[in-house]
């Protein structure tokens, strides 16, 4: 509605298209906009099917490798928090080029089942979208995952410490000096790497990750920005490393001021 009054105000037509996309929430619309993502070739030659437990079942794509790399383990995209398997749209081309993959939409999430979450804990949340994805693991009979599922939806600190970790080039690594700071008890985790000689004037780079991320999503940026100088990385309140601050408002206000006043601390 507010962005239907917005598009009257800007006198656009022709828009129904994309607000049924983007907020479609019937089966078949849901279906239709993963569908248009994909490349023509991608949706000629995949195998669409769902998998895994009734009523928690994962909307699958299904990508054959070439010939000849049948032995080799498929190549299993998990996409992040809000998304779905059409995140991956640009890249199933490539990745098919050189063994099978299977991408699939998170419970909730895509085309995939909505199963009710009646939990109120971490913990619960946790086994929401890992039980899910065990059942599926187990329909199309791949093992050797739980590297991945602990690295995806680690909770705990050391969990996700490595998950980080892991994200990072080698080079980022072992030149990186890693720091919480801020407020006892809203502290943020930050990569501080330092730029080249004669640049210890200019400001830092400081770069601030999207909701449900961490500073992981800079990875493949962090080694050519800091060429030209020092970057300041670090994980928002309640996600990646950073400490994990009970919020108690209601309001969009007090959401603000929950993240706005741990950064300002940080800075």
């Amino acid at each position: 509605g507010a962005i239907r009054d917005w598009q009257r105000t800007w006198l656009l037509f022709g828009m129904e298209w994309l607000l049924n996309t983007w907020c479609g929430t019937g089966y078949g619309s849901r279906q239709a906009s993963q569908s248009r993502m994909l490349s023509s070739a991608t949706r000629a030659s995949a195998s669409v099917k769902t998998a895994g437990r009734p009523g928690s079942q994962l909307y699958t794509v299904d990508l054959e490798g070439p010939d000849g790399t049948d032995h080799l383990p498929p190549v299993v995209l998990v996409h992040g928090f809000g998304m779905g398997l059409g995140f991956w749209a640009r890249q199933l081309d490539e990745i098919r080029k050189h063994r099978r993959v299977l991408a699939f939409d998170l419970p909730g999430m895509g085309c995939s089942d909505r199963p009710k979450f009646t939990g109120s804990t971490t913990k619960e949340a946790e086994d929401y979208f890992l039980g899910a994805i065990r059942d599926w693991q187990r329909t199309w009979l791949l093992f050797g995952m739980e590297w991945l599922l602990n690295t995806w939806c680690g909770t705990g600190y050391g969990s996700r410490q490595a998950s980080q970790s892991r994200m990072l080039s080698s080079a980022t690594r072992a030149s990186a000096s890693v720091k919480t700071a801020g407020r006892p008890g809203s502290q943020l985790y930050t990569v501080d790497l330092e730029g080249p000689d004669g640049t210890d004037h200019l400001p830092p780079v400081v770069l601030v990750h999207g909701f449900g991320m961490g500073l992981g999503f800079w990875a493949r940026q962090l080694d050519e920005i800091r060429k030209h100088r020092r970057v300041l990385a670090f994980d928002l309140p309640g996600m990646g490393c950073s400490d994990r601050p009970k919020f108690t408002g209601s309001t969009t206000k007090e959401a603000e001021d929950y993240f706005l006043g741990a950064i300002r601390d940080w800075q």
